[in-house]
């Protein structure tokens, strides 16, 4: 999934200042941010006793597609978390962030310096509100636990075991 940001630009300034103002805006156009987890960390799952290894970026894939044998239902945290932040509250909290940003593309600023800050803003934004949606008071809308895994878990909270796949994701720029 991707964020696209858009931005249309009003200026009493001069055509040299709004060319200088559009070449540093292209420039943000080529860079990116992710956010994800990451294949090398390793989680280790028991499965009625038989420990098996696997890495974080597959247990959320797991969590968010479903597995192919029915057992993990789809439980589309990401893309959930992308269409509750477009167009919400969610995004006002860019907002002084990428005042910010504009504001670093006069002419003097070290433009490089404040992408890469505002990336990471980005990334730290969507992380946040990725983790608001583990836990059940948040996922009340996705397909519940099994009885078994309630037994084994003692609650039914999906998403969340020990919380360690919540607690690994990682931001990834371009910067």
């Amino acid at each position: 999934m991707a964020i696209t940001v858009k931005a249309t630009l009003q200026t009493n300034k001069g055509f040299k200042e709004l060319a200088e103002f559009k070449k540093n805006f292209n420039k943000l156009a080529q860079e990116w941010v992710e956010v994800g987890f990451d294949a090398s960390q390793v989680h280790h799952q028991n499965k009625r006793g038989k420990k098996e290894i696997v890495n974080m970026a597959e247990l959320a894939y797991w969590l968010h597609e479903g597995t192919d044998d029915g057992r993990i239902p789809p439980r589309p945290f990401f893309e959930r978390t992308l269409q509750q932040m477009v167009g919400k509250s969610e995004a006002s909290k860019l907002k002084p962030k990428v005042a910010r940003l504009f504001k670093g593309f006069k002419k003097g600023v070290d433009l490089d310096k404040h992408i890469s800050v505002f990336l990471d803003d980005l990334g730290k934004v969507v992380r946040s509100n990725v983790k608001d949606n583990f836990g059940i008071e948040n996922t009340i809308d996705l397909k519940e636990n099994a009885e078994y895994t309630i037994k084994e878990k003692g609650r039914n909270d999906p998403l969340i075991d020990t919380g360690k796949l919540k607690d690994s994701m990682l931001i990834k720029t371009s910067k």
